[in-house]
């Protein structure tokens, strides 16, 4: 059965704490070494209750996204994947953490249905976004594609 609050949620989890505003914490992460200067290597390790390996971090993606989606999150594209396993430890590439703005709140949202099919279920979340120029706030739609996967309802693409 297709749970879209549960995926929804997952997908705001993967948005806010592990691959776009907000990553796993980690090592050293401005990659400095003992003296002060920077550190050329910028893979460090990952600490986190949550997914103590790589295969903890891909287990749960998978279950999320699709194949396709999870195979771009977990290993990038063009060879520049955030995490990585290096000698069983779960680690980030700390120079490609990037912070940006972002003002869509995921707090107070509404699911629309777009369209179900046995293996394809489109849908929408609407929430409000706050323009942080003027103060203004306008209602946004957020589309969501679901696809059955080996059985499993998974997220197409990760959505923010």
């Amino acid at each position: 059965m297709l749970d879209k609050k549960k995926l929804i949620e997952e997908n705001k989890k993967c948005v806010f704490e592990i691959f776009v505003l907000g990553f796993l914490p980690c090592d050293d992460y401005y990659c400095m070494d003992d003296e002060g200067n920077k550190n050329e290597n910028t893979v460090v390790a990952v600490h986190s209750d949550e997914f103590k390996s790589f295969s903890e971090l891909e287990r749960f993606t998978r279950s999320v996204y699709c194949q396709a989606e999870a195979d771009r999150l977990l290993y990038g594209e063009g060879g520049k994947a955030l995490y990585c396993d290096k000698d069983g430890a779960l680690c980030t590439d700390v120079a490609l953490h990037g912070g940006r703005g972002y003002y869509v709140d995921w707090d107070n949202y509404a699911i629309n249905d777009l369209a179900q099919g046995a293996e394809a279920c489109d849908f929408e979340v609407v929430t409000t976004e706050e323009n942080v120029f003027n103060g203004s706030v306008k209602e946004i739609r957020l589309p969501f594609k679901a696809i059955l996967e080996n059985g499993e309802w998974k997220l197409a693409k990760l959505v923010y």
